[in-house]
């Protein structure tokens, strides 16, 4: 970074003032690792070593998919995954299975019973479900230095997230002998299917929701090493944090909710961030971070039929969540500041989550095991490319430095998760304080 000069007192108080009540009215994280879009790149730098340094950042993308990867694709490796069958086709046939309290005498209970009992066929009242998942991500970040060494790190991201443009597709088989695509009970249960949801408070509409993320309050301990003869500098950054459940969480009765963070879950973050620098404009470096995640009482629709699977079950009850823990790792090669004040990076980032435990509070309704069995809590896993352009304003004694830059996070490869590339653009500025 380039050297930049002391701020005026006046200019520093009214920029903090603004700064600290925009954080304060509205940072809430940086919850980074999502199944649902490619993985970010952003702040995976080690941190300038600099007294009363203060960076600010702004960062706006976008990313949509028809598409997601399944731990195995139940249609063949050959063909694109529908985007809501991420947890396998949805077994409307089992979809009565152990499910409590039905009530016989209501025609629409007794409806799925009898389609339960029906003789089982392959892929016999099962729905393919496509549709279309838009992310539009905000993020704003806040960096200042107390000492040389040491740094806090505040995170905002506002979302826009939405899955729209729902169909079903009947993948019963056509052909003779029945149970097929014509058996009368089939045909009866999708008359009434809007129904039978409505009975057990669950929906398959459209999903939208827009608001802030989960604030997650990082403090740092930075250092520079340049005292070297054979590399420019080594720095290193090491980051401890707390994510703190203050966003949307997902609405259990809506089939295809997503909540905006991590679902109500207090997290505990760590970080350690190392970079090298070599002919005065290249930089190696790498990144690695933990999430872990405290476990959680809530209300959950589960499982009840071993042969269940999808995203559709009519029961719910309150259980313990036991949230996986998350891993990013990432790796990344930088050609800083190349032509006057361009830089071009290009990084590879994996990032995992384990699978989550769903503990229910009755396990005699609940079974744990067939609770467990639902492919939607195994965990996932993705890999991205990421790719970042920016350019540097700052000058020699300029008191702001000002940056912009442009990315695109490229998605190649994962299991159970949505295939969304992100692009967008970004707005940094630097500026050393004088008090």
């Amino acid at each position: 970074m380039k050297h930049l000069t002391s701020c005026s007192t006046p200019f520093m108080i009214r920029a903090s003032m603004l700064i600290i009540l925009a954080l304060g009215s509205y940072a809430r994280a940086y919850d980074n690792a999502h199944f649902y879009r490619a993985t970010n790149f952003f702040f995976f730098e080690p941190r300038f070593a600099k007294q009363n340094l203060s960076s600010f950042d702004a960062m706006i993308g976008h990313g949509s998919t028809h598409h997601s990867r399944p731990k195995s694709k139940p249609c063949g490796e050959c063909c694109d995954t529908a985007l809501l069958d991420i947890c396998g086709f949805h077994n409307m046939q089992q979809l009565a299975v152990g499910v409590p309290n039905k009530d016989l005498s209501n025609p629409l209970d007794l409806l799925i019973t009898q389609l339960a009992l029906t003789p089982a066929r392959d892929l016999f009242g099962q729905y393919s479900i496509c549709g279309k998942f838009s992310i539009t991500e905000l993020t704003l970040s806040w960096m200042h230095n107390f000492t040389d060494n040491f740094f806090v790190h505040l995170i905002l991201p506002v979302r826009r997230l939405s899955i729209d443009c729902i169909t079903f597709r009947d993948l019963s088989p056509t052909s003779d002998p029945a149970p097929n695509i014509n058996t009368p009970i089939w045909q009866a249960f999708q008359t009434s299917f809007n129904a039978i949801l409505a009975r057990y408070d669950l929906s398959v509409d459209p999903f939208k929701k827009t608001g802030i993320g989960d604030l997650t309050v990082f403090v740092g301990w930075t250092y520079n090493f340049q005292d070297t003869e054979l590399l420019d500098f080594i720095d290193t950054t090491v980051r401890v944090g707390v994510i703190a459940p203050t966003s949307k969480k997902q609405n259990v009765d809506e089939a295809f909710s997503l909540p905006l963070g991590y679902n109500g879950h207090t997290g505990g973050a760590f970080s350690a961030d190392i970079a090298v620098g070599a002919f005065e404009w290249l930089t190696f470096g790498a990144h690695l971070e933990a999430t872990i995640f405290n476990k959680k009482n809530q209300t959950v629709r589960m499982k009840t039929g071993l042969f269940q699977s999808g995203l559709i079950y009519l029961a719910k009850g309150e259980a313990q969540v036991d949230l996986g823990n998350q891993l990013v790792a990432a790796v990344y090669a930088k050609a800083d500041h190349v032509i006057r004040g361009f830089s071009a990076t290009l990084g590879y980032t994996y990032a995992r989550q384990s699978s989550t435990k769903v503990s229910p509070c009755d396990s005699t309704t609940f079974c744990p095991t067939i609770v467990n069995s639902n492919d939607c809590l195994l965990g996932w896993k993705m890999h991205t490319l990421n790719f970042f352009f920016e350019y540097d304003f700052t000058r020699d004694e300029d008191k702001i430095g000002p940056r912009l830059g442009v990315f695109y996070n490229r998605q190649f490869a994962g299991k159970n998760v949505f295939k969304t590339n992100m692009a967008g653009a970004t707005l940094g500025v630097e500026c050393m304080w004088e008090f």
